[in-house]
Parts: C-alpha cells; structure tokens; sequence
C-alpha cells in the first residue's frame, strides 16, 4: 500500500486594495468576479465527481475478484485512483479559498462591526484565516 499523498495549502498572503495600482484594479475586479463563477461552477462539478466516484466504487466492490486478472480490469483500477486523487485535491475547496483570501482583511472588519449579520462566506473566511495562523 503507498503511502498518503501530504495536500500542502500554501500561506495566505492577503493585500488591500489600496495597495494595488489604479491601472489594474478593473482587471483585479474581473479576475475576481471570473473567480466567483468559476466556484459555483466547481462545485457543481465536485458534487457530480462524487456521485460517479461512489458508483465507480460500487462497480469496483462488485466485479474486482471476477475479474482482477483482465487487463481491462486494470483500467478501472488507473481512473479509479486518479478519481480519487482528484477527489483529494479538493480543487471547489482551493478555489474559494484563493477568493476568500483577497478579501480576508475586508472579511475581518465586518466580523468586527457587525457580529449579528455575518454571512456564510465570512464565517469560512475567518475559519480559514484561523486554521491558517
């Protein structure tokens, strides 16, 4: 059996807005917004993943001692492992957090002046800037 593969979340960099030039902050602000549709896409596509890699799962119970010596069977056995190292990877989960990340300080001050009304994304924000530190 190999040994797990170690997922290494890179440090948070965070920068205000006030620090980025004027000449780019349109382009900042598309990127962003790309960012923001790109997620909801991503995790559209993650819970998808799941529901085929549980039925590749129920396949692979199934059928692997009938015919684990077939050189298809192999196949199987090659996509089942890259599933579920793309499975791992949890890309839905680096994308938001490269989102949240520009926006962590913004985040913070909310958290600060309004503690009844604290969305979603702020509440992740914080748990990640506190897993992070």
């Amino acid at each position: 059996m190999s040994a797990q593969r170690a997922v290494v979340t890179p440090a948070m960099i965070t920068v205000s807005r006030d620090t980025l030039p004027l000449a780019s902050m349109s382009t900042v602000d598309a990127t962003l917004k790309a960012l923001r549709s790109a997620s909801k896409r991503m995790h559209a596509v993650a819970e998808a993943h799941d529901v085929e890699l549980a039925l590749l799962d129920t396949l692979y119970f199934k059928n692997n001692n009938q015919h684990r010596i077939s050189l298809f069977w192999r196949r199987i056995q090659e996509v089942k492992r890259l599933a579920l190292r793309v499975q791992d990877m949890k890309l839905h989960e680096l994308i938001d957090w490269a989102r949240i990340g520009f926006h962590a300080e913004a985040a913070a001050k909310k958290t600060r002046h309004k503690r009844r009304r604290i969305c979603f994304n702020v509440l992740f924000a914080h748990n990640l800037i506190v897993q992070n530190a």
